[in-house]
């Protein structure tokens, strides 16, 4: 696809306005970030979100990229404070490696900011597009019909001579192609400015904290005895 063609599906789809190169998104609606259901406590998962805003394509730095990532996912009040990396290649760097991780953390599952399963493991979200159906959503819960900077194949190898830095740079379409276009849907003018995706670092499934019964009674005995004193203060002002 020519960088024109992508800049005009990329205006339909998202109703971006562009002017002088600068991306006026529109505002979002801010839903609350849903945590995955049906973790056991303890386990370790990811998350994967695309970024409501874009930015230019120019830098060959990918913390540049990894900086705009967080400050993305710091917008949203909801969203859990982490480390996060962009998903993208520069002429140094290949996305697959960049966010990848070893030990727990290379087989946690990756979920979306919606709560719904994404891909069984890092492996997975760069099996060619074989992770689950579903739109792309930004850190706020919402989906996203955008495309997005990559520099790279679906297989998260950088596309050659199109890795963020260069010219012309290739592009996802997870919103518009499914999975199976989601890291390579054709190259964009690095100029302009898209949404990334961004992948966040290992988080542990905690429980939430249940009350011991012995808390409880304590708590219940405080209760009635604040009770039994404001029955004996109205009985004497009687």
């Amino acid at each position: 696809m020519t960088s024109s063609a992508a800049r005009i599906d990329y205006l339909r789809l998202t109703g971006l306005a562009v002017a002088t190169g600068i991306a006026v998104l529109p505002t979002a609606a801010m839903a609350d970030v849903v945590a995955p259901i049906g973790l056991t406590p303890g386990a370790d998962y990811r998350i994967l979100f695309i970024t409501l805003d874009g930015i230019a394509g120019t830098s060959s730095h990918i913390a540049t990229y990894d900086a705009f990532a967080a400050s993305e996912a710091a917008l949203s009040a909801t969203m859990p404070s982490l480390t996060w990396q962009a998903v993208l290649s520069t002429v140094s760097v290949s996305a697959v490696d960049h966010v990848s991780c070893i030990g727990a953390c290379a087989s946690a599952p990756i979920y979306s900011t919606a709560g719904v399963l994404l891909a069984n493991n890092q492996a997975d979200l760069f099996a060619n597009g074989t992770f689950n159906l579903g739109l792309p959503v930004d850190q706020y819960g919402n989906s996203s019909y955008g495309l997005a900077w990559s520099g790279s194949n679906n297989n998260g190898t950088p596309v050659a001579g199109a890795e963020l830095g260069t010219g012309s740079s290739a592009i996802g379409g997870w919103g518009y192609y499914g999975p199976s276009g989601w890291l390579y849907y054709g190259a964009y003018d690095t100029s302009y400015t898209l949404p990334i995706y961004a992948l966040s670092g290992d988080i542990n499934a905690s429980p939430t904290a249940t009350p011991e019964p012995a808390s409880l009674a304590i708590l219940a005995a405080g209760i009635a005895t604040l009770a039994a004193a404001r029955r004996r203060r109205a009985a004497r002002s009687a």
